[in-house]
């Protein structure tokens, strides 16, 4: 093998290191077309049922997210549960999003780092919301190109229950496909002996 393919490797096994996502070949789908999105109507517990590979979660289980919007802008905090010492810990992010009822959001990670810094930690970046019903589920997703060859994304699936109903689920895989994603690459997130 050339110096050159074994120097495409590395930096591509880097890069997917690096972001902790789910690389792949070819540039990240376009997110045109996307619905609009009421952020007031996201307000409340949701909880994180299924999900893309995500290095940083191995580790978490009971993973629920509270969203209080603001106007344009979100304030997230989400809990989880170690799954090796089941101790619980907590982050906190802030979501702005980018025009009036627009489906993609800057969310960067809160810290006591600078914020060049957190604009650059894991979970930070622009992310859109593909598909939600406000009262049932919503589909999170986030997606930065590598070069022109890969690119690594995330897929989050929120319900408003611990457990999603299979009718949802069907509404959720169909407007993944319609955007280019395959429901294939999604686990179910552990919400077992979570209180």
């Amino acid at each position: 093998m050339s110096s050159y393919c074994y120097l495409l490797l590395l930096l591509a096994t880097f890069s997917a290191v690096v972001t902790a996502q789910r690389p792949s070949f070819g540039r990240c789908p376009s997110m045109n077309n996307l619905p609009a999105v009421e952020l007031h109507k996201l307000k409340g517990q949701w909880y994180e049922v299924e999900r893309s590979f995500y290095m940083f979660e191995l580790h978490r289980k009971c993973i629920g997210v509270y969203i209080q919007p603001q106007g344009k802008v979100a304030k997230l905090t989400t809990t989880f549960k170690n799954r090796i010492t089941d101790n619980s810990g907590t982050d906190q992010a802030t979501a702005t999003q980018y025009g009036n009822n627009s489906p993609k959001l800057r969310l960067i990670v809160e810290g006591s780092m600078s914020d060049p810094i957190r604009r650059v930690l894991p979970g930070s970046g622009d992310y859109f919301i593909l598909t939600t019903d406000y009262d049932n589920y919503a589909v999170i997703y986030s997606c930065s190109n590598m070069a022109s060859l890969l690119h690594a994304d995330l897929v989050w699936v929120l319900s408003r229950e611990r457990e999603l109903s299979p009718k949802f689920r069907v509404d959720i895989y169909d407007a993944m496909i319609k955007h280019g994603l395959k429901s294939d690459i999604l686990t179910l997130t552990n919400q077992k002996d979570c209180s």
